[in-house]
């Protein structure tokens, strides 16, 4: 009996097909059925340090491949801590809670890896979340001062922000803010600064804001009162407070204005003892010079009593002032 022989091409050709129907073979066994996943992140709006919570359901095609897997949760800004995963329930549910601790637009994502019976998946949700305030206040040792005195100031920085940097400015009348201290505050969370302001300035203690809670700030303001110094001179004798002259001459008086108003006219006051009460007896305004001072002088009838003073009226920038009473007589 004859037998056909194989021949060697159809030996290769044979042994390729048993070759690709092995390959074939795994290809069909990893088929995945199709999956779905959501996340819903409540509240959409939240302030920092309230509470996130987290919830979503992964379905698949075959209900049992949705049970007890692993969603991964993560939230871009990342935060200070990383969120755990979690596992899907009996009905594909999952939750979880978070706190929002970084302000601006935070999306969370869940992440399902798959399995061979249930297919990859992801879903977002976002949250904004906004800042918490922060409470700054000032104190100031005086609102009113003499010029040439410091005001002691006290900035203070409510707790719970993330910096305890604080600055303390100046900011004069018509002029430009100057920062007087900046550092951190202490135990008790102030800051103190001394400051001698030559006019009427408004003080502010500013909190630039960190990545949880708001820029703030808080002024207070201080005025400035000149000082009018007043002086008597060339008198021939003194009586107690008084300045005596010889009858028929003038008894002069040096005005000077600290700080330095050049061009502001004061105003100086004569007055009279007569019947038994001050009187008014004469007044005039006089015009500072470029340093500041001005004179006059003072002319009066003999044996009665006078006594003057100047001031400079309040304005703008600064208080005003009265020098105190000189006394004088001619005799």
């Amino acid at each position: 009996m004859r037998s056909s022989p194989f021949s060697v091409r159809g030996i290769a050709l044979a042994g390729a097909l048993v070759v690709a129907l092995q390959l074939a073979s795994p290809v069909a066994a990893l088929a995945t059925t199709a999956s779905a996943l959501t996340l819903d992140a409540k509240p959409s709006k939240a302030t920092v340090g309230d509470q996130i919570d987290l919830s979503g359901m992964l379905t698949c095609d075959d209900p049992a491949a949705s049970v007890g897997q692993t969603i991964t949760l993560t939230r871009d800004p990342a935060g200070s801590d990383p969120l755990t995963d979690v596992v899907t329930g009996s009905d594909g549910s999952y939750s979880a809670t978070d706190t929002a601790d970084v302000a601006g637009v935070v999306t969370y994502q869940a992440s399902f890896a798959g399995t061979p019976e249930c297919g990859p998946a992801n879903a977002t949700d976002t949250v904004s979340v906004a800042k918490l305030p922060s409470h700054v206040s000032l104190t100031v040792s005086a609102h009113a001062v003499t010029f040439g005195t410091a005001v002691h100031l006290t900035g203070h920085l409510g707790r719970g922000t993330d910096s305890s940097v604080l600055g303390i400015y100046a900011k004069p009348e018509g002029g430009n803010e100057k920062l007087i201290r900046e550092a951190k505050v202490g135990r008790h969370r102030d800051l103190h600064a001394s400051y001698t302001p030559s006019k009427d300035t408004t003080f502010i203690a500013r909190y630039a804001g960190d990545l949880t809670h708001h820029a703030a700030h808080d002024d207070a303001a201080t005025r400035v009162r000149v000082i009018v110094r007043a002086q008597l001179t060339k008198a021939v004798a003194r009586a107690g407070r008084y300045h005596i002259y010889r009858r028929g001459t003038h008894a002069p008086c040096l005005v000077e204005v600290v700080p330095n108003h050049k061009g502001f006219a004061v105003r100086a006051t004569l007055q009279m003892f007569a019947h038994g009460a001050w009187r008014r007896s004469a007044a005039r305004s006089f015009r500072l010079n470029a340093a500041s001072a001005v004179g006059f002088a003072v002319r009066g009838s003999a044996n009665v009593d006078f006594r003057v003073h100047v001031s400079l009226p309040t304005h703008h920038d600064h208080l005003g002032d009265t020098s105190p009473w000189l006394y004088l007589r001619f005799r």
